[in-house]
């Protein structure tokens, strides 16, 4: 008996969905994991899975036990309270079940992935959208796409319609051209019978869908400091309406960037280590560049501010130019 291979369409739709929505999520970690660049570690301590403790559980909590590096998901903080509110303690598990127990700052050290505490909720919420967006345009395919409903008056006709069906699915150029393909029907003034459920205005959805899908994927990055370009009608926008939100989307990155030099910090202090953790090359091309637009708009305000100045200045003191010309004229 033949091995059947198991295909997406054999799946169930819930399965599909959730394949696609688990894939999306990895893509977007994925990104995640790529903003930071990590020197120092040590080698046993892959900064990726660091990352993905950072993103997806708050933070990492970091020990050295007996010489050997261990690293875990973060867990809340327990023991007596500090003075806003959490634990001087920590007890965390490795993902092999390796116990850190310590005093957070003294012999065990807590890295967060913001300066809010907080993990990235929204690499679950934006991979669920992305699953439903891709969802809904599959169905909005299907039925822009949907063969007419044929009828037919016996076994010969349905043969024949099923094999011109067919050989249209699988791209064969012999049911364009055949010219006897349809002689079983007979008076061809007939023709046939149909009922059109064929609903071609499905097609406008999914252009919307796809331009929902790249307003979300642009909302996405610009909340960690990228712009994604599209093709769409948004790709006409003024250099300034582009930019314009720059101040509003570096803000998160900077934070995340906060965060993780302070954990390295503290990891440095109680053990001695040389961690550093800086923007990924692409990050930092996009940061240096969103300065040097700052920088400029900054020059261009000033130059504007003391040109309007001037202009005041020279009106007060009777020295305007244009004043004086209409008066050589006037004269």
């Amino acid at each position: 008996m033949a091995h059947k291979i198991y295909t997406f369409g054999d799946m169930k739709a819930r399965t599909q969905h959730l394949i696609n929505e688990n894939d999306y999520f990895v893509w977007l970690l994925t990104a995640d994991e790529m903003m930071f660049s990590w020197k120092g570690l040590p080698e046993e301590i892959d900064q990726y899975r660091i990352e993905d403790f950072l993103n997806i559980t708050t933070g990492f909590v970091y020990q050295e036990i007996d010489g050997k590096r261990y690293v875990a998901p973060y867990t809340p903080r327990c023991g007596e309270l500090d003075m806003y509110g959490y634990g001087t303690e920590i007890s965390a598990i490795t993902l092999n079940g390796i116990a850190l127990t310590g005093t957070v700052g003294k012999d065990i050290a807590v890295c967060y992935n913001n300066t809010a505490r907080g993990c990235q909720w929204d690499l679950v919420t934006d991979a669920d959208i992305f699953a439903d967006i891709d969802r809904s345009t599959k169905i909005n395919v299907l039925f822009a796409r949907i063969a007419p409903i044929l009828q037919y008056s016996n076994d010969g006709q349905k043969n024949a319609l099923k094999d011109a069906i067919q050989h249209i699915i699988n791209g064969e150029l012999d049911t364009v051209f055949s010219d006897n393909l349809f002689d079983v029907f007979g008076d061809k003034d007939n023709g046939i019978q149909k009922i059109d459920i064929t609903e071609p205005e499905k097609a406008q959805y999914i252009q919307y869908l796809s331009r929902l899908y790249d307003n979300r994927l642009q909302r996405h990055f610009a909340r960690r400091g990228l712009t994604i370009k599209t093709t769409d009608k948004q790709a006409q926008a003024s250099t300034d309406e582009v930019h314009g939100m720059d101040a509003v989307a570096w803000f998160y990155p900077l934070s995340k960037l906060k965060a993780r030099k302070e954990g390295a910090e503290m990891i440095n202090k109680i053990y001695g280590t040389n961690i550093s953790v800086e923007f990924s090359d692409l990050w930092q091309q996009e940061y240096d560049a969103y300065k040097l637009r700052t920088l400029q708009k900054d020059a261009d305000a000033e130059q504007e501010t003391k040109g309007v100045e001037n202009n005041v200045e020279m009106v007060e003191t009777g020295n305007d130019t244009a004043g004086d010309s209409d008066t050589d004229v006037g004269s």
